[in-house]
């Protein structure tokens, strides 16, 4: 049985997190050309990490079409739309 990793879909919501302080901070400086560049490097390199992570360690195990909804613990069963078959976690067996 193929499972996926739940630390890769931790990393998406950590990454989240990221993603909204740096908007956050993007806006509150935004007369800071410094840490404006700054705020918006690390958004766009949060966003690229996260498609990346997202492309290639949360895609079904199955048929590869689809990625998993991330969460940050177990408890929620989910299948893949395209195939329909079930997409486990290593902690979830």
């Amino acid at each position: 049985m193929k499972v996926l990793k739940r630390k890769y879909a931790r990393m998406i919501v950590v990454l989240g997190f990221v993603v909204l302080l740096s908007i956050g901070a993007a806006a509150a400086f935004r007369h800071d050309p410094m840490i404006l560049r700054c705020s918006l490097g690390v958004l766009a390199a949060s966003v690229l990490l996260i498609a990346f992570i997202r492309w290639r360690y949360l895609r079904c195990p199955h048929c590869g079409k689809s990625a998993a909804i991330v969460y940050w613990a177990p408890g929620w069963r989910q299948s893949c739309p395209k195939c329909k078959k079930e997409i486990l976690f290593d902690d979830q067996i």
